[in-house]
């Protein structure tokens, strides 16, 4: 909650005044989008899919980037992280699911995680048009950022330079197994 601007009574505060989900929502998030100078905030956990539908009635003006990544490479982050092969695919495919669920509702997109990090320019693009915003070239330069939201089993900063080394990274990490359980 530190990195959004809020720390625990100032979070408990925003839940009593709130009157419901959306101004709960909208507090959270425009503290941060005032502090940083910004008008349009993204949340990128897996797990939110479960909500797309939720989110969507709350906000029918709101659009769903659902990014996919290639399940080998979700099962081997998650490895990293401590799951078992098990635990890893059955998180990929029902975060997954939840969300390919609406894929014919208009205000969904998916993109593939892989064309992101190594076709960036034209996925982003591409992006911009189903936002309907401007595509600039800056989009998809590195933004310092004065919070360290780094994951150290990721070995990578969600907020850092766009790269390509996690793509493939399966091929020499997973082995027989983790197919067999896959």
């Amino acid at each position: 909650i530190e990195q959004y601007g809020w720390d625990n009574n100032s979070l408990l505060y925003l839940a009593k005044k709130s009157t419901n989900a959306r101004d709960f929502i909208d507090g959270f998030f425009g503290n941060y989008l005032n502090v940083n100078n910004k008008i349009i905030w993204g949340e990128k956990t897996p797990s939110n899919s479960y909500q797309f539908d939720s989110f969507l009635r709350l906000y029918p003006k709101a659009r769903i980037i659902h990014i996919v990544r290639d399940a080998r490479d979700v099962v081997c982050s998650l490895k990293n992280r401590g799951m078992d092969s098990y635990y890893a695919s059955m998180l990929w495919l029902y975060n997954t699911a939840m969300g390919v669920r609406l894929n014919n509702n208009e205000s969904y997109y998916q993109i593939s995680y892989e064309d992101l990090v190594i076709n960036t320019e034209n996925t982003v693009i591409n992006l911009c048009e189903f936002l309907n915003v401007n595509y600039f070239s800056n989009m998809i330069n590195h933004q310092h950022s004065s919070i360290d939201n780094s994951i150290k089993s990721w070995n990578n900063k969600p907020s850092g330079i766009i790269n390509s080394k996690s793509v493939g990274k399966y091929k020499n990490v997973l082995g027989d197994f983790d197919y067999f359980v896959m």
